[in-house]
Order: C-alpha cells, then structure tokens, then sequence
C-alpha cells in the first residue's frame, strides 16, 4: 500500500496534541496520587485534602475527556473526512482506499490501547508487575488480542455506521441517529453473544474479529460505490 506510512504519520500526528495532552493530564494526576504521603504541618492538613479532592477529580475528567475525545475523532475521522467537507479532498489524495481506512483504523486502535492499559498500568504497578511474574505468556498475549478485537470492532462499527448514514444519505441529527443504530446492531448481537458466552467462549473473539471485518468490507463497498455516483 503506497504511502500507507506517510498518510499514518499524518493522521497519528493531527491526532496526537489533543488526546496526549487530555491523557497525560489524567496520568500527571493519577501519578501525584499514587505519591506516598507527605507530612503537613498543621496549618496545611486541610489543603493537602483539598489538593486530593483537585487530583481525583482532575484524574477522572481526564480520563472520561480522553474517551469522549476519542469516540468524537473516530466520528470525525471518518464521517467528516471522507463523506463530509474534507472528503473530497481525502479521496482524492494518490492513494488507495484501504491505505485511507487501515490509517485511521490503526491510529484509533493505538490510542484505544494506550488509554485502556496505561492507567491501570499507573493505578497499581506493583499489583500489574506481579500478573506480568506470574502470569502465562499465552494467556497475557490472548487477553491482549482479545482487547484489540474488541477495540477493532467499535472501531469499523463506527466505520460501517457512518457509511451506513451518508448511503441513506442522512444530513441531520447524524449523531442520535449513529447511536441508535449502534444501540440496534448491539441489541441484535446480545442474544449471539450470551450464546457463545455459556458455550463458546473460545470463539467469541474469532465472531467479533469475523463481524469487524463484515463492516469494514461493507463500508468499503459503500464509499467505492460513493466515488462511482461521483
């Protein structure tokens, strides 16, 4: 996929300031937190309860911030920069559709990642190094993929959604309507999903991994067929 690096490196950067910078915040408080208790005098004890109070609260909106910002860029990344007013100029570019996509896809799924481990990494390290001492490689690495299934999966169905929307050719309320057929596709996939859960848990990962894929195809076929009316 020619220039599948450059147009990354693009889409991780104009991604990078604001969900860094939210997430550092978080962990900056989350780390204050986490430092071991500092004798006040006197005068002081009732600000250091005040500070905590500050750095839980900071932490916590941090963190809420990290993923609101996060689901809003997948929006944008996809709705607006490639069926809205960049999307002319984005499907235009010399590259393929699919160096488009797995760019943004790739990128959302990194900071996904990060945000979900980081500060549980931060929360507790001790408690985190001593799973890492004692527990198995396979099983570290098959929890670890099966959050990126999970993660890729929201991921292409916010892709699929939006393409979904500009194929009805949907103009307003564009947000209630995403969620509620992502409140659909999940009220639908509950009964499929408690199934596997009693009998296959084995293969649940491989179902939500086949079901990503179907709407990142789908999708696909979605917007080729846009550029094919235009």
């Amino acid at each position: 996929m020619k220039g599948f690096f450059t147009f990354f490196k693009y889409e991780f950067l104009s991604s990078a300031m604001p969900l860094a910078f939210t997430y550092g915040m978080g962990t900056l408080a989350l780390l204050l937190l986490r430092v071991p208790d500092i004798s006040f005098s006197s005068e002081w004890v009732f600000y250091e309860g005040i500070i905590r109070v500050l750095l839980n609260t900071l932490m916590m909106g941090s963190f809420i911030a990290f993923g609101i910002l996060l689901i809003v860029r997948a929006f944008q990344s996809f709705w607006v920069e490639i069926f809205g007013s960049r999307g002319y100029l984005t499907l235009t570019l010399p590259l393929s559709l699919d160096t488009i996509l797995l760019s943004k896809i790739i990128t959302l799924a990194f900071w996904a990642v990060i945000g979900t481990y980081c500060a549980s990494v931060f929360y507790n390290l001790e408690f985190f190094v001593e799973i890492l001492l004692n527990i198995d490689i396979q099983n570290a690495l098959i929890i670890f993929f099966d959050t990126l299934i999970i993660i890729l999966f929201y991921i292409t169905l916010i892709l699929f959604i939006t393409a979904l929307l500009n194929a009805l050719k949907v103009r307003t309320f564009v947000l209630f309507k995403g969620f509620g057929i992502a409140l659909v596709i999940h009220l639908l996939w509950i009964p499929f999903t408690l199934v596997y859960v009693m009998r296959y848990d084995s293969f649940l990962s491989i179902d939500t991994l086949f079901l990503s894929i179907v709407f990142y195809f789908v999708a696909r076929y979605l917007i080729m067929y846009k550029l094919e009316l235009e």
